[in-house]
């Protein structure tokens, strides 16, 4: 008699950890990010071309694009600054999303070299992926 109530004792336990270790599992989204590709190059006064897909079974919360100097690959020229980039918008509660803007405008004055573009996504149970591309600035008169 006691085995048996050990055994279903010890059968609840084992039950109950695995629900628990079921629902608290960490389902981060999956990004595909089409563009700007590794090693695109973008020139200054002009807009960046964003192209992105984005899928969460939880849904969907927000994406962030962040553009940064890479240091020792970004030049700066007499009148240049380095540039960077940050901002975050709010997605409608969907499962599957693409994503196309033209949005992002490089300065006149930006300087020309090697940045760090990363997009992150966020889901309804605020867990975070990201994907990073090395984009080029470029002046098209150089």
């Amino acid at each position: 008699m006691k085995s048996l109530k050990f055994l279903q004792t010890t059968g609840v336990a084992i039950v109950g950890a695995l629900l628990m270790f079921a629902c608290t599992s960490k389902v981060v989204p999956a990004i595909k990010l089409e563009a700007p590709e590794e090693g695109s190059e973008v020139y200054v006064g002009r807009d960046l071309h964003f192209v992105a897909f984005l899928k969460d079974s939880r849904g969907l919360a927000s994406y962030a694009i962040l553009i940064l100097p890479i240091e020792g690959e970004t030049l700066v020229g007499d009148a240049a600054f380095n540039v960077s980039y940050n901002n975050t918008w709010t997605l409608p509660n969907e499962k599957i999303i693409q994503l196309h803007h033209h949005e992002i405008t490089i300065p006149e004055d930006a300087a020309t070299g090697k940045y760090l573009f990363t997009l992150s996504c966020t889901n309804r149970s605020k867990n975070k992926a990201e994907v990073s591309r090395v984009i080029t600035i470029k002046n098209p008169f150089d």
